[in-house]
């Protein structure tokens, strides 16, 4: 999340000034991260990063990307490893 706030610096979007695969490819990522990691976590994560914020607020209002997120939504991610869940809060290298 940080790399891409660094490369947000002065931009709307990663590559040419409007949304593209690279900005797509991402939603996954960190829809994923947040829904694993939890509200508390994600808000802990994001909360120096005001571009990053304002691209995720701005990319998961696209209606297909809105629509992706509802559906990758419906699945549970209770069968994440408690190895990565540790990961995500740093708990181990």
């Amino acid at each position: 999340m940080g790399v891409v706030d660094l490369g947000l610096k002065d931009k709307e979007w990663l590559v040419g000034g409007k949304m593209t695969y690279a900005d797509i490819c991402l939603v996954p990522w960190f829809f994923w991260a947040k829904r694993i990691g939890g509200d508390e976590w994600y808000a802990e994560q994001v909360s120096e990063l005001p571009n990053f914020q304002k691209w995720w607020n701005k990319i998961i209002e696209v209606p297909k990307i809105k629509e992706f997120c509802a559906g990758i939504a419906q699945f549970d991610p209770s069968y994440v490893p408690k190895d990565v869940l540790d990961r995500l809060n740093n708990k181990t290298a």
